[in-house]
């Protein structure tokens, strides 16, 4: 621990050295730790971190943008952007970003929000594509990005020539340790895009072996936007995100959070793909169009995925039994699934909207060169099976002054699958949702991402209740209820189970400069007893609590301090109890007369066991994201520093430490770690111009 305390200390002395402007920092960093702290999923938020980072160097014009535009910032409510719209229109322009505290559904902090993506004044006029504008105003972005553990892990421990020579397909990583990307965009005022990348993991081979060519991965776009009734033309790679996320809906869709009644998916229909992840988005040819009320895309796919081949048929078809989504190419086995299986997807969709209904309709045909067969465990008997797939559906919105009506109904794997909410919003300091979900056990839909549960998006009936007031000036509480159920087994749960979800979080904000929340969250769900010996293991319920107070506040104008205190406490139905705790101090410290900004986090974590670990977002380099757990116990600290080395360059560097106190060896497997000590290094250097 002693090196943690060394690096900390002289972190600090360095912040204190360089203390000098007032403070000036963009709150990007901010929003999106509000967003993806709230969850224990990890999800991709490259969609999340793209669309902050573009509105902040690009701000949009509150008195001429539209609601899906304002979607795109993520952390308004479908409630505020109408709201504001509606204000706009009614009041006329607005003559400064503030003016939101005005209108009802915004306060002081989210008009501070707003003024980091955002502007007002007079609209302007349309931009005119012209191959000479475009080469004076196009935007390009070049980003380089590399990072690695500086440990020494199993995997890259060499094996001798006198195994491999019994045992070729001996697991060992192939590559080298090192992460590395390459990101190219070009954007001309959102109507031309066009965006290159590559990337290779960290066990991945380099310009050798499996990838001659040099990268593991490789993706690009070309996108064209609001011309003339062509909405959306994306060549290449890119996301579909149609209706509530029930029948297609790839790329980032948020849950159940502390924005709690934030449930409805108002996405765009078509969107350039530009993340890491390699399995998840669509290769190929999709268009949107619109005309008077109607809006209709068609989209054509055709790649290849990672699958877990299994045998080979008869008719010298190959067998799958399950679709692989790390994205990992690093042993000869992962190797060997590596873009074994073709994917082919072909369909439409057709929007009615006026300025109160949305009324929708999907339909998608995948096909796959391969059978898809999962193993015969008894919570895989309504699964689907065989090498083509049709999904369709109907999702609707309908909205009555402060009433919102949405969901949607879809059919997979001949069973169906109904999602139906309400949105009430019952003045200005109060708001209830009302959500009802039926997915059969039997529905299966490969691409999509509905409000669920489980990751399976199957088997399950649940009614969720949230709620978002303003007692008093100042506070705000948000609190939901979810109970749910599943009428069929699961993985790891041998009988029909049941389970509920709970969270109140009560926040204080008495000014710019400080902040503060407490939240309780308690679930309970069911799993096997797997010290039972019984032929079918008995299923024991269990109940997680969590507690989180969390304080934002300035030291000065210069500083910024974060505290955060977690606790978990897991108690089975029987056994003995389980608990976990986490306490971290951060600070952020950016200055208007010089170039550089600082962040700092130390943390010490206790957990008793997997079950109880914690989750905290940490701040990386731009649209990369990092949401780690801690169990066992010790301590963590990181440091980030920008450094803007001109106007057009800006460099990152990014090194993190977590040092166990009472483990010898960190993790297993090819990931094993000897030692209690892991630190990790990220570089970025991105040109702007």
């Amino acid at each position: 621990m002693n090196r943690l305390f060394v690096t900390i200390y002289l972190s600090f002395l360095f912040v204190i050295a360089f203390t000098q402007e007032p403070f000036n920092m963009i709150a990007i960093e901010d929003v999106i730790e509000e967003i993806a702290a709230n969850s224990d999923n990890q999800l991709d938020y490259t969609i999340l971190l793209e669309d902050l980072w573009y509105f902040h160097e690009n701000p949009i014009n509150l008195n001429s943008g539209g609601y899906e535009e304002l979607a795109k910032l993520h952390f308004l409510t479908d409630y505020q952007i109408r709201s504001l719209l509606e204000y706009i229109g009614t009041k006329g322009p607005m003559t400064s970003v503030y003016e939101v505290q005005y209108v009802y559904g915004f306060n002081e902090k989210l008009a501070g929000y707003l003024a980091h993506f955002t502007v007002t004044g007079p609209s302007k006029a349309s931009y005119v594509i012209s191959p000479d504008r475009m080469l004076r105003y196009g935007r390009h972005d070049l980003l380089i990005t590399g990072s690695r553990c500086l440990q020494q892990k199993a995997g890259y421990i060499p094996v001798p020539d006198s195994i491999l020579s019994v045992n070729p397909d001996k697991s060992r990583y192939l590559g080298d340790p090192y992460k590395l990307r390459v990101k190219y965009g070009y954007n001309y005022y959102e109507k031309i895009m066009f965006g290159i990348q590559a990337e290779k993991d960290p066990g991945e081979e380099f310009f050798k072996g499996s990838n001659k060519n040099g990268f593991d991965f490789y993706s690009g776009f070309l996108q064209l936007n609001n011309i003339g009734p062509l909405k959306t033309l994306t060549i290449g790679d890119y996301y579909l995100q149609f209706g509530q996320g029930l029948t297609l809906f790839s790329g980032l869709a948020f849950g159940k959070s502390a924005f709690s009644t934030d449930v409805i998916k108002r996405t765009p229909a078509v969107r350039r793909y530009s993340s890491a992840d390699e399995n998840n988005y669509f290769r190929g040819l999709a268009a949107a169009a619109e005309w008077k009320s109607l809006e209709i895309s068609l989209f054509y796919s055709n790649k290849k995925v990672d699958a877990n081949l299994t045998d080979t048929l008869d008719e010298g078809e190959d067998e799958f039994s399950s679709f692989q989504s790390s994205g990992f190419h690093r042993t000869p086995l992962e190797i060997e699934d590596k873009r074994s299986v073709s994917e082919l997807a072909a369909g439409t969709n057709i929007l009615y909207k006026t300025e109160r209904l949305r009324l929708g309709g999907t339909l998608v045909h995948y096909s796959f060169g391969g059978q898809f067969s999962p193993s015969d465990r008894s919570y895989n008997i309504y699964s689907f099976k065989g090498s083509s797939l049709l999904n369709a559906g109907i999702d609707y919105r309908y909205r009555l002054k402060n009433v919102e009506l949405f969901g949607e109904v879809s059919y997979g794997n001949e069973h169906w699958a109904i999602l139906d909410g309400i949105l009430l919003q019952a003045g200005e300091l109060t708001s209830f949702t009302l959500l009802y979900r039926n997915y059969s056990r039997g529905y299966f839909a490969y691409r999509n991402n509905p409000f669920s549960e489980y990751a399976s998006k199957n088997n399950e009936h649940g009614l969720y209740l949230g709620t978002t007031f303003y007692p008093f000036r100042y506070f705000k509480i948000t609190a939901y209820y979810d109970t749910f159920k599943s009428p069929w087994l699961r993985y790891n749960v041998s009988s029909p189970s049941a389970g509920r979800d709970f969270l109140v979080q009560i926040d204080f904000t008495p000014g710019k400069q400080t902040e503060f929340y407490a939240r309780y969250k308690s679930e309970t769900k069911s799993e096997d007893n797997h010290d039972d010996t019984a032929p079918i293991p008995v299923v024991k319920d269990y109940t997680i609590n969590k507690a989180r107070v969390h304080a934002s506040y300035y030291l000065s104008k210069q500083i910024n301090f974060k505290n955060r205190l977690e606790f978990n406490a897991l108690i089975p139905e029987e056994g003995s109890k389980e608990y976990g705790w986490y306490l971290s101090h951060d600070i952020v410290f950016a200055s208007s007369g010089m170039p550089v900004t600082l962040w700092l986090r130390f943390a010490v974590f206790n957990c008793d066991s997997y079950d109880t670990r914690i989750y905290a977002y940490e701040n990386t380099v731009p649209f990369s994201f990092s949401v780690p757990f801690f169990n066992n116990k010790g301590g963590r600290f990181y440091s980030m520093l920008k450094c803007a080395l001109s106007k057009y360059i800006t460099f990152w560097l990014r090194y993190g430490i977590t040092q166990y106190l009472d483990q010898n060896t960190i993790s297993d497997g090819m990931e094993e770690i000897s030692g209690n000590v892991k630190s990790d290094i990220d570089v970025m250097l991105r040109i702007k111009f």
